[in-house]
Parts: structure tokens; C-alpha cells; sequence
């Protein structure tokens, strides 16, 4: 869940910038099962990376969505005029 919100919010923050998110978004998945092998008692596993990584895109997925999808900030949006 944690890497599906910060795939949304990072997909939507840098438009520009989403295989480069993406790609973070991997990385950090993958970093953070193998330094589980670092710590006592903790057992990183493939599957966790997999669904950490799926979780991530999909929140792409949905930021990308939400930005073709909602207004954007800055245009006017009221439809009253001045008199």
C-alpha cells in the first residue's frame, strides 16, 4: 500500500519525470529486501520485492490516470463572470 501512495504522489508530482520514478520505485523495492539479509531475524524474499514493485506501478498507474483525468491547477475553473 505504502508503495502504490508513493508511486501515486511521486507519478503526479514529476510528470516529466515518471521512468525515472519508476525506475526509484524498482530500485528501492528490490534494496530493501536484500538489506533485510542485513538484519537478524529479517528474511527478504523475491515475492515481497515483486509485489512492493507492483504496488509502486500501479500507483503510477493511477497518478497517470488522475492527472490525464482531473483539472489542473492553476486554469480557471468557475464558470461566473465578472459584471
Amino acid at each position: 500500500m505504502a508503495f502504490a501512495l508513493v508511486g501515486g504522489a511521486f507519478s503526479l508530482a514529476y510528470p516529466r519525470r515518471r521512468a525515472l520514478v519508476i525506475a526509484l520505485l524498482l530500485g528501492s523495492a528490490a534494496a530493501l529486501e536484500v538489506l533485510q539479509h542485513l538484519a537478524p531475524g529479517r528474511h527478504g524474499e523475491v515475492r515481497d520485492a515483486v509485489i512492493k514493485a507492483a504496488g509502486g506501478l500501479l500507483g503510477c498507474l493511477a497518478g497517470v490516470a488522475a492527472d490525464r483525468l482531473l483539472p489542473r491547477g492553476g486554469e480557471a475553473t468557475s464558470t461566473v463572470t465578472d459584471r
